[in-house]
C-alpha cells in the first residue's frame, strides 16, 4: 500500500510558472462522497469542433497541489472533460495511486455577474478502476477571487462538521513494536476505525484486545470500517498485527482510535508478522 493522502487526492492541474492566457478559468471546490472538500481550478482553451484542452489543479492553496492535463468538449452549453495525467505534483507517490477526475455534459452557464460549472464528477485510477465520486461547484475566477475569504471560511466549517469533536490534527505513525499510550476515564466507549487512504491492495490485519483475538484476517478497504473494541476494563491493550502486506508493501493502515469524544489519528506501517500496541490507561 502506498503512503499517500488524503483519503485519496484527486488529480488536477495548473502549470507552474505558465504565462499562457486561457480562454476560460474557473475556481471553486469539489466535495467527495464522504463530504471532504478541496479547492479545485480548471483553465482551458476552446478549439474548432467544440474541443477543449487545458489543465486543472486540486488543493492549489495547500502543500499537496497536483497539476494534470485535460481534454474534452464544450458544445450546446454543456462541458465534458477528463484528466489524462499529471503535469506536476508535490505528492511523492506513484502515479498509479492517483485518482483522475472526469465530468460529462455539465451545464456551462455564462452570466455577467457569475459564470458557473456545477454537477457530479467520477474518479478512476489509471488502471480504470473506480476510486472516488462527488460534486464540483466552480465559478468564474474573477468572481471567486472577490468571494474567496467567505468561501474559504465556509469550506473550513463544512470540513469541521464531518469530524468528531476534539479531533487531533497530527497523525501518529507507528512502526514495528512501537506503542501508543492513551489516558482515558475507563468507562468510555472505544472504537477503532481503519481504512486504506490510497489504493486498496489487499492489506490484512489481526486485532487483539487484552490478548484475545477480536478481529481475524480483517482486510483493509478504501471505505472506512469501524471495529468494535471491548475495553470495559482498564488498562486495555489493543494489538494490531500485519497478516499480509498486500500487492504494494508494506502493510499501511490509516485510522483512528476514538475514546469517548476524543479522537486519536494514527497510521501503522508494518511488515508481515510485525505489530504495534495501543494501550489505554485510566487517568
Amino acid at each position: 500500500m502506498k503512503f499517500f493522502y488524503t483519503f485519496f487526492f484527486l488529480v488536477c492541474s495548473l502549470s507552474v510558472g505558465a504565462q499562457h492566457s486561457f480562454d476560460f478559468e474557473f475556481i471553486g471546490t469539489i466535495q467527495t462522497e464522504d463530504e471532504h472538500t478541496m479547492f479545485y481550478q480548471i483553465r482551458f482553451d476552446t478549439l474548432s469542433g467544440g474541443k477543449l484542452i487545458g489543465e486543472t489543479v486540486t488543493d492549489y492553496f495547500g502543500e499537496h497541489s497536483t497539476v494534470a492535463k485535460i481534454q474534452g468538449t464544450l458544445a450546446n452549453n454543456l462541458i465534458s472533460f477528463k484528466e489524462l495525467g499529471n503535469v506536476s505534483t508535490n505528492v511523492t507517490v506513484d502515479e498509479s495511486s492517483f485518482c483522475f477526475l472526469s465530468v460529462t455534459k455539465l451545464p456551462f452557464i455564462i452570466k455577467a455577474d457569475k459564470s458557473i460549472i456545477k454537477g457530479a464528477f467520477v474518479g478512476e485510477f489509471p488502471s480504470g478502476k473506480p476510486c472516488v465520486n462527488g460534486d464540483l461547484y466552480l465559478v468564474g475566477a474573477d468572481y471567486f477571487k472577490a468571494k474567496r475569504a467567505a468561501m474559504v471560511q465556509q469550506m473550513a466549517k463544512n470540513n469541521q462538521r464531518r469530524k468528531p469533536k476534539k479531533t487531533k490534527e497530527v497523525d501518529i505513525t507507528l512502526k514495528s513494536n512501537e506503542t501508543l499510550t492513551i489516558s482515558c476515564k475507563g468507562d468510555e466507549l472505544v472504537t477503532l476505525a481503519v481504512w486504506d487512504n490510497y489504493q486498496e491492495d489487499g492489506d490484512v490485519i489481526n486485532v487483539f484486545v487484552n490478548g484475545e483475538l477480536a478481529h481475524e484476517n480483517f482486510e483493509i478497504k478504501q471505505a472506512k470500517q469501524h471495529l468494535a473494541v471491548n475495553c470495559e476494563n482498564s488498562p486495555c491493550a489493543i494489538k494490531i498485527v500485519a497478516v499480509s502486506e498486500g500487492a504494494k508493501p508494506p502493510n499501511t493502515v490509516h485510522g483512528y482510535l476514538q475514546v469517548g469524544k476524543e479522537i486519536h489519528p494514527l497510521i501503522t506501517v508494518l511488515k508481515k508478522g510485525e505489530s504495534v500496541m495501543l494501550n489505554l490507561t485510566k487517568n
